[in-house]
């Protein structure tokens, strides 16, 4: 067998049936949780490098929110697990923070190297390789998901820790605060967001999707170049 038809089979036979009992819909290699407003995905990314002896693969966890995907203009039918270009949060193994991941992991893993990846050869032993990665999906990925749940656990995530938990784009995570009633955060993070993107050529299309929100833009350009200076 060559490593693509061990993969399938590993999937098949390992990580889709287990997957399917948590409670997710598969997609490909893809398997999505459904929320009242978001998706939240686990899957298993092949290195666009692997060949039919060796495939190098991870696994990448994301949420699509509903409602960013509407203002972004990429709307995804509810019932339809959404592609990776739709999560506004995703991350790897190797860029979980400490909170998703159980004190053991990863000292009773064996397949995994040193950056979180695992390497699948046409002579492997797949029974092994599956039954790992089911631990992991059912130790850290599905948990890491399912703590992730709604919009409000997002905020929650935010206010504890003062950081954005969806990374570098505070416009974002704004249309998120504003969509769950917090208009103060998210004015002030609008704010922030048009200050910090003045001189870029972004800033034309942050205002123009301001105003799409029914929010003052000009006022809120006016504030945030008065900060500025």
């Amino acid at each position: 067998m060559t490593a693509q038809e061990h993969f399938n089979t590993m999937v098949k036979e390992h990580v889709a049936p287990f997957m399917k009992q948590q409670g997710f819909k598969k997609s490909g290699t893809s398997w999505g949780l459904r929320g009242s407003e978001l998706w939240g995905v686990v899957a298993l990314q092949r290195n666009r490098h692997s060949t039919s002896e060796v495939i190098e693969f991870w696994l990448t966890l994301g949420v699509s929110f509903d409602v960013l995907n509407d203002h972004l203009g990429f709307p995804v039918p509810p019932e339809r697990v959404p592609p990776s270009s739709n999560m506004q949060w995703h991350t790897t193994l190797e860029l979980l923070t400490p909170v998703d991941m159980p004190p053991e992991f990863p000292t009773e893993l064996r397949c995994l190297d040193d950056h979180k990846r695992w390497v699948l050869r046409d002579d492997s032993d797949i029974d092994p390789l599956g039954q790992e990665i089911v631990t992991v999906m059912q130790t850290v990925s599905a948990p890491a998901i399912r703590r992730r749940r709604n919009i409000e656990s997002f905020i929650e995530m935010y206010e504890s820790s003062k950081k954005n938990p969806l990374g570098w784009n505070d416009h974002h995570f704004a249309v998120l605060l504003l969509h769950a009633g917090r208009t103060e955060q998210a004015m002030e993070l609008f704010v922030k967001s048009v200050r910090e993107n003045l001189t870029h050529v972004s800033l034309p299309w942050r205002v123009k999707k301001l105003a799409e929100l029914g929010l003052d833009a000009a006022a809120i350009e006016r504030e945030a170049r008065k900060e500025q200076a």
